[in-house]
């Protein structure tokens, strides 16, 4: 029997409808009004295929292609090449897909992003494989929001939306001529007439108004449905939507649910089931022994379950209570929807099986490793701490990390110790060890939430298509069959970095998700979680075909409740926000609200761009809103592209460009950034996040080589490199750090250019080379100083404008040479900052102990005289002032020695140089003194 697959888009109009970013077509003819009996031509194929046939009723296929992919696998475009009785056709083999029960696919402009729809995943199961032809046949028509079986139930009558467009009216769409309409209530009619509509003539659909009396106000416990007569053929019974109210004041005050215990509350005796799901007639639980559709691995897999009902409750919420210990059972459930009846994993899912299909019951209690309950960070503010970003993959993948296989690539790869690497008669520490001598205090780990991936088949990805917020990817475990060994796994990961000071960032992506049609929001409450156009269409402000809804209080609360859990259960020490600015301010400070009474030093920043419509942006937390949201804090993107130049192209920043040439906007916002401010925007220095690379784009060192590698040698490109993370990490503020910049991490794809932008780059791209430790040495030993500055000397995380505008300036002596000082109670810091150019000399330096030297041309803690001169991008960090207790040390050291320039520009200047009358070294090095200045911080 031939099935009808219906895509939950209800909010979405698909399959081509014209839109003002579509291809602009001409009005196409009426649907006719008999239904035919269209007989398409079967063609056989010698093996099986997978056919899709596209309906246009203004013949238009030329602008349009298709984009198809398998599951967790990349796509590509396909044209519609072929003619039948029904329209144009396109035909691939199943074999050229890994995974054999299902496809995805959306429709395009051919060659172009310019018009898309939403993601569609088919599953093989709902339809009949037609032994003729060897193939399955999907059928697709402009403007509708299914998939069909066959061509015959593509043409017939069709109601293609009923939704209640207020309170009192209802909207019909159909794509054949209407006559007549009843409306009722649980099977009860309340009204009928004569369905009197106009045509549509960019959806080719017909549509009428129902208006129900002033005084209806619709009865949510109840099911409304629309009973359709046509001019010709059956007539069609839709049951009829509350999309159109989500943002009635009717609708948010009847169905905003305030709890926290949507999903899963466990106990050993009984676990209590809730979901909210306004729009649903019916909700079913099904409980699994295993979290393994058959369909993933058939050796594995059990598809046996026990179903059982929901009973509707008030503000749209379900709820089920099972006895027994359910601990380690397996759940999903069925929603039926006026679109259809779909089964899909709790959005408020913990824990789940393979690729994440069904969620998990957990008892957490039983995930604890041995002292959880003492794991803790200390107190900080968020300008003391130092996030370094890394992909869970990036620190182990490399050959040239020894630690164990079984490890590598995972969570628990991120904690193995006494891993090296040794070349030439040098051995550096690598992975997790490396991390610890660094000196960081913060680990910020790109996505590990559970991803749209194949866990079968691990290949890279960064992860920012999120599948299930709450639970951790499972291709990071050692086995991501079994739902409870990623909870073990990486608590072992947070209890071990906690032992060193180094909390837990977790980066988060709530503004879009990996498949709109795909996703358990959409499947529970179809269009309720994302932003659509003036023509029912998604939003795309993410470039990720769909952009969530934070302005509904229900997406806004789930970030919350999301976000809570992870720092409840998992003691995460902070959060990045990708893609923030989709996020409104309100939704940004309710998440903020929550989570400071979890941990009042919780860390948040977020990507704060300017993105989507006007409305979007006037009520997103963007840079120039910001301030509305105090605590969370902003990625300065106008430092980094002043200090470093254009993130992918060959403009040069500050770093690489002649005097001369500097511009008065690189200048302002070098001077802001430094100052803990987003020039034009906000001026809070716990607001600020200054930054010269992260995972996107180029690389810093490699950038530095695209933009700069014909004007300067390797060494001076290093120290470049050098000089620009130092403004970065100088600069009050948060400052962040890229893993791998600190030993010249490159991504290169030959041939002189370097990966921008390696999300779906394999592993020997993206992962770190520890060999290059070894080969730029002295560039990590210099991170360690810088480092050991920002994190230990109060000064350099002031936390209150008052505090930096008292203590900090910052000074262009010439538009190359940058000077610093800050002020820290009773002692001084200078800093110098010279740019690319000739040797320049400062004089104001004399009696000032050297604690940094970029060039390390002299031991730290060196008295400095009367004349200082400093070579191209070289800078230094002085000390001084009543309260400077040197380190002492029974052997001085002495200076080192002057190395031999290279060629290049300001080859005569590479290194640093320093004219004293007498030179008193002490030795030791920074991080002795500052430790003993660290002041302690209450909250």
């Amino acid at each position: 029997m031939k099935k009808l697959f219906t895509i939950l888009l209800t909010a979405f109009m698909v399959f081509g409808s014209t839109d003002k970013s579509a291809p602009k077509s001409t009005v196409g003819p009426k649907p006719n009004l008999e239904v035919e009996k269209v007989m398409t031509p079967q063609k056989a194929y010698a093996e099986p295929h997978i056919v899709f046939h596209y309906f246009r009723n203004d013949a238009n296929y030329a602008h349009y292609a298709m984009w198809i992919w398998g599951q967790d696998e990349g796509g590509s475009e396909y044209n519609f090449t072929e003619t039948d009785a029904y329209g144009k056709y396109l035909h691939v083999p199943v074999a050229n897909f890994t995974d054999q029960t299902q496809i995805n696919f959306l429709l395009k402009t051919k060659g172009s992003w310019e018009w898309q729809t939403p993601d569609v995943n088919i599953q093989y199961s709902d339809f009949t494989f037609d032994n003729i032809t060897n193939a399955y046949h999907f059928y697709l028509v402009n403007g509708l929001i299914t998939v069909f079986a066959s061509a015959e139930e593509a043409k017939a009558n069709q109601v293609t939306e009923s939704i209640f467009a207020t309170k009192n009216t209802v909207r019909v769409s159909t794509n054949n001529e209407p006559t007549t309409y009843v409306i009722k209530a649980d099977g009860t009619n309340i009204v009928s007439g004569a369905a009197e509509h106009t045509y549509n003539n960019n959806t080719w659909s017909y549509v009428f108004t129902v208006n129900l009396g002033g005084a209806f106000l619709p009865d949510f416990s109840k099911a409304y449905t629309v009973e359709v007569a046509f001019t010709a053929g059956s007539a069609v019974i839709s049951e009829i939507g509350l999309s159109g109210l989500f943002d009635d004041a009717y609708f948010i005050d009847n169905m905003t649910y305030a709890g926290d215990d949507l999903g899963v509350t466990y106990t050993p005796t009984k676990s209590i089931f809730k979901a909210w799901a306004p729009t649903a007639s019916s909700l079913k639980l099904r409980i699994y022994e295993s979290g393994t559709p058959v369909a993933l691995n058939a050796e594995l897999g059990n598809d046996t379950y026990a179903e059982h009902d929901f009973v509707r409750g008030e503000k749209g919420v379900w709820k089920v209570e099972l006895s027994g210990n359910l601990h380690g059972k397996y759940y999903t459930f069925v929603a039926k929807h006026p679109t259809g009846t779909v089964e899909l994993i709790d959005p408020y899912a913990k824990s789940a099986g393979i690729n994440g299909v069904r969620g998990m019951i957990v008892d957490f209690s039983q995930t604890n490793p041995t002292g959880w309950d003492e794991v803790d960070y200390p107190v900080k503010a968020q300008t003391e701490i130092i996030p370094y970003e890394l992909h869970v993959a990036d620190l182990t993948a490399d050959a040239s990390w020894n630690g164990s296989e079984e490890n590598r690539k995972r969570f628990l790869g991120l904690i193995e110790e006494g891993t090296s690497y040794t070349a030439n008669g040098v051995t550096v520490k690598t992975g997790f060890d490396h991390i610890k001598e660094l000196g960081i205090n913060a680990l910020q780990i790109i996505p590990f939430y559970d991803q749209a991936n194949d866990e079968r088949n691990p290949v890279f990805n960064w992860g920012y298509n999120p599948h299930n917020y709450d639970v951790l990817e499972g291709s990071y475990s050692s086995n991501p069959y079994d739902g409870l060994v990623r909870i073990r796994e990486f608590k072992q990961v947070v209890k071990a970095y906690a032992a060193e000071d180094i909390r837990i960032i977790m980066d988060v992506v709530y503004n879009h998700v990996a498949n709109l049609g795909g996703h358990s929001f959409n499947k529970l409450v179809p269009g309720y979680y994302f932003r659509t156009n003036a023509d029912g269409s998604p939003t795309n402000a993410s470039g990720c075909g769909n952009d969530t809804a934070s302005e509904r209080i229900m997406m806004e609360r789930y970030m919350r409740d999301s976000t809570a859990f992870w720092v409840e259960e998992y003691k995460i020490g902070g959060f990045r926000f990708d893609l923030m600015g989709l996020h409104t301010v309100k939704a940004m400070n309710t998440v903020r609200n929550r989570l400071v009474e979890i941990r009042p030093d919780i860390f948040i920043i977020g990507e704060a761009w300017e993105m989507g419509s006007d409305t979007v942006k006037a009520m997103g937390a963007n840079q120039g809103n910001i301030h509305k949201a105090p605590g969370v804090g902003a990625f300065n993107d106008k430092l980094r592209d002043s200090v470093k130049g254009d993130t992918n192209g060959k403009g040069r920043g500050w770093v690489q460009t002649a005097a001369r040439d500097i511009t008065i906007g690189q200048k302002n916002s070098i001077k802001d950034g430094m100052l803990g401010k987003i020039n034009g925007t906000q001026s809070s220095p716990i607001q600020t996040v200054n930054y010269v690379a992260c995972h996107d784009n180029l690389a810093l060192y490699d950038k530095l080589v695209y933009a700069g590698g014909e004007l300067f040698g390797l060494e001076q490109l290093a120290q470049q490199n050098i000089q620009a993370e130092a403004i970065s990490l100088l600069s009050q503020g948060v400052s962040f750090i890229h893993a791998g910049s600190e030993i010249l991490r490159s991504k290169p794809l030959g041939d002189g250019k370097f990966d921008h932008n390696s999300y779906q780059s394999p592993y020997s791209v993206n992962s770190i080379k520890w060999n290059e430790k070894i080969t730029n040495l002295h560039v990590f030993e210099r991170y360690q100083e810088l480092i050991a500055i920002k994190r230990d000397t109060p000064g350099f995380h002031y936390t209150t404008r008052a505090e930096i505008d008292a203590n900090v300036s910052v000074e262009y002596i010439e538009d190359n040479l940058i000077k610093l000082i800050v002020n820290d109670g009773d002692v001084a810091y200078t800093a110098y900052f010279f740019g690319a150019g000739p040797r320049v000399r400062v004089s104001d330096l004399e009696g000032h102990y050297l604690i940094f030297d970029s060039r390390n041309a002299l031991e730290k803690w060196s008295v400095l005289g009367n004349s200082v001169s400093l070579s191209s991008n070289s800078t230094i960090v002085t000390i001084s002032g009543a309260g400077v207790v040197p380190p002492t040390s029974e052997d001085p050291g002495t200076p080192s020695e002057p190395g031999t320039p290279e060629e290049g520009e300001g080859a005569n200047l590479t290194w640093l140089y320093i004219t004293l009358p007498s030179v008193a070294v002490v030795g030791v090095g920074v991080a002795l003194f500052l430790f003993f200045r660290k002041k302690k911080l209450s909250v």
